[in-house]
């Protein structure tokens, strides 16, 4: 699954002309932006480790639990 990450170099360099040229409210505006689109990259980094995660579990989970069933049929 791959999500739609944001453009951190974009929101970076939306701050930094805000912070040579924009008025106070700029400022705090592009800064809130960039963190939260920071943010939000991190979540949806942490969301595609997570379903990756799960699916491989389940997998192992089936190869353990078939090895598990194995084993006690062949006692």
């Amino acid at each position: 699954m791959k999500l739609p990450y944001f453009k951190i170099k974009a929101a970076f360099e939306e701050a930094k002309d805000s912070f040579s040229y924009g008025s106070g409210t700029d400022k705090i505006s592009s800064t809130a932006k960039l963190l939260g689109k920071a943010v939000a990259n991190v979540g949806m980094l942490a969301v595609e480790i997570g379903s990756e995660a799960i699916k491989n579990c389940q997998k192992r989970l089936g190869r353990r639990l078939k090895n598990f069933l194995t084993n006690t049929q062949n006692q």
